[in-house]
């Protein structure tokens, strides 16, 4: 079984990506179409005019944006993007008070609503961009004057955090890993003391969510069961874990395993019931009619940053094919082509034909007042995109681990510090062969991880020199040798269409091509209708689709990502299908469940 490591799986700011496959470009067109394009400035508005009266989260915004364009400038470093991300910083800096708070409430409203996830948002951006982009003491300075006037007013003395802020201190709570961050920033140990306070608190007044993970409470079950909220206050632990009892380790492991057995969907997200928002027993009931809205981008994003989390923790391949499953599917799906827009929730139901709609203006839906047509996962999404690139290869304390198959450039150093080039070529996952090539600067022996897909099949295969190598899906295959000049190891990934049974209803399958789940579209012959099973479908190119298939009764099926991508109402697709035969669908040594070894 998987254990805890404490950071296994490490990257830092001298590590490069940049990718150049589906991921990368989105990542391209979420720059130049939607960051470089945002009023930076009027998102700091509210904290200069404490105008937040109607209990809405406009504060979420200046951080949540921010942050996505740091991590986005990481990987692709545009002169224009810096500087707006610089200005913004500028402005935010100059909305602090004179007692250190930023806050987009009145003073008399405080500590109520989203008052401190927006504060939360606004120390995540300012963190980011302190360890990211620059370490301007005017950063740390405002970080530290920003928690201190916080632990003044909320603290075990006088007002406790669980008693603030929305859905029963999960919201309030999860600024913990802000705390965390400014704790890193300065080194003074009170800020990590207040991490620690937090924890204590349990982070819900209903019970302690990490205690109730630890017995195994479903996460349906925790907290009022909201999904990323909750998310993130086990991320925040993920981030101080050398500093707490051992016990947390099993805590961490235990929410992992639950959400991903129990919540995960076939498209790699989760969420249910309102907006997509909540752990409702997704996995199972994602087939269901009634099972509310699925799948809330922010749900997804923060699901790829909490896998990031354990794969950095437990060096487990399969928590990377989680992340992949999930951003070749819920995330690339839930983006319009343009990059532009996202949408709220996926489309609902999977079982039947629904449509994607893009986010409108949160603000303007819920109080009446628009607010440059913000949501919450618009904000968010190009996160996720950042995020993949941050993780596709790290570094582990014997070499060099390569999570991630997209053709990329990346360049990081061994642990004794020589810097390595890393090449990958293809038209992944899209096509099965893969190339890719190590280049150190000096000669070195170290080890190289490669991951092996869960669903990985004797089909597939690793080559090097003319020779194939053994390989075990769901683990890494290692190489160690001394590295010299350029070595080439040629991949071939089986990416033949194989079918999944859905977990809760028998009469219904999908169907996967390597990570990417396959979708009925109204564009398509076949929507709704009966897909042939027991045979192998061709693979044909259509204008506008990633991926299509085509079964002997002529019936289509395209990638998730293309899957509805006008994002219009009569754009329908369907995921979950029923199928004419059952027999020989599902391989028992393929199945799609992944899990921690």
């Amino acid at each position: 079984m998987a254990t805890i490591k404490n950071d296994v799986l490490t990257f830092t700011n001298e590590c490069s990506c940049q990718l150049h496959g589906p991921i990368g470009a989105a990542l391209q067109k979420s720059v130049r179409n939607r960051l470089m394009n945002v009023n930076y400035r009027n998102m700091a508005v509210p904290f200069f005019e404490h105008s937040e009266t109607d209990n809405g989260w406009r504060g979420e915004f200046w951080g949540k944006v921010v942050r996505s364009a740091i991590l986005s400038w990481r990987t692709l470093p545009e002169t224009a993007l810096l500087t707006a991300i610089r200005g913004a910083i500028d402005d935010i800096l100059a909305a602090q008070e004179p007692n250190g708070a930023i806050s987009s409430y009145p003073v008399t409203l405080r500590l109520n609503g989203w008052d401190l996830w927006g504060r939360k948002y606004v120390l995540l951006g300012l963190v980011r961009y302190y360890f990211t982009i620059e370490q301007d003491p005017r950063v740390k300075l405002c970080c530290s004057r920003m928690l201190d006037q916080l632990m003044s007013t909320v603290n075990r003395d006088k007002r406790g955090i669980l008693w603030t802020g929305c859905h029963e201190g999960l919201a309030s709570s999860s600024i913990l890993g802000a705390v965390i961050g400014v704790w890193k920033m300065t080194g003074e140990s009170k800020y990590l003391d207040y991490a620690k306070w937090i924890v204590e608190c349990g982070c819900s007044s209903k019970h302690d969510i990490f205690l109730a993970a630890q017995q195994l409470v479903p996460p349906a079950e925790i907290g009022n069961a909201k999904a990323y909220e909750m998310m993130s206050c086990f991320k925040g632990v993920s981030e101080m874990l050398a500093e707490l009892p051992p016990r947390y380790g099993d805590v961490l492991l235990a929410f992992y395993r639950m959400v991903r057995d129990q919540e995960i969907m076939i498209t790699g997200t989760a969420g249910a019931t309102n907006c997509g928002e909540y752990w409702y027993q997704g996995k199972r009931r994602q087939t269901w009619p009634d099972a509310g809205k699925l799948g809330e981008t922010c749900v997804t994003v923060t699901w790829i940053q909490f896998c990031g989390r354990m794969l950095a923790l437990t060096a487990d391949s399969t928590v990377a094919d989680e992340m992949e499953r999930c951003a070749y599917n819920a995330l690339l799906g839930a983006m319009t082509p343009d990059g532009v827009h996202w949408t709220h929730r996926n489309p609902t139901p999977l079982s039947a034909p629904a449509s994607k709609i893009a986010a409108d203006d949160q603000m303007l839906r819920n109080f009446g007042t628009p607010f440059d047509g913000h949501d919450c996962c618009r904000a968010q999404g190009p996160e996720g995109l950042a995020q993949i690139a941050i993780y596709a290869v790290m570094r582990h304390p014997e070499g060099i681990v390569v999570n991630f198959y997209e053709a990329l450039d990346a360049q990081l150093t061994t642990a004794s510090g020589n810097p390595v080039k890393i090449h990958i070529t293809g038209d992944y996952p899209y096509d099965e062969k893969v190339s890719v090539q190590i280049t150190p600067q000096h000669t070195e022996v170290f080890v190289l991880r490669l991951r092996i897909p869960g669903w990985w099949t004797g089909q597939s295969q690793i080559v090097i020199n003319g020779e194939p190598q053994a390989a075990i899906a769901g683990t890494y295959w290692e190489l160690r040798r001394q590295w010299s000049g350029t070595c080439q190891i040629d991949i071939r990934i089986d990416l033949a269409p194989r079918f999944v049974s859905a977990p809760d209803d028998d009469r219904l399958s999908a169907v996967c091509c390597g990570p990417i789940v396959m979708a009925q579209d109204s564009r398509l012959m076949g929507l709704d209708r009966a897909v042939p099973a027991g045979e192998k479908p061709e693979i044909c190119q259509l204008p506008g689709f990633h991926r299509v298939i085509r079964f002997s009764d002529g019936s289509m099926m395209c990638d998730y990502e293309s899957a509805g991508n006008l994002f219009v109402p009569d754009n329908k697709i369907r995921v979950w299908v029923e199928t004419s035969s059952r027999q020989n669908e599902v391989n028992p040594q393929n199945t799609e469940r992944m899990v921690l070894c």
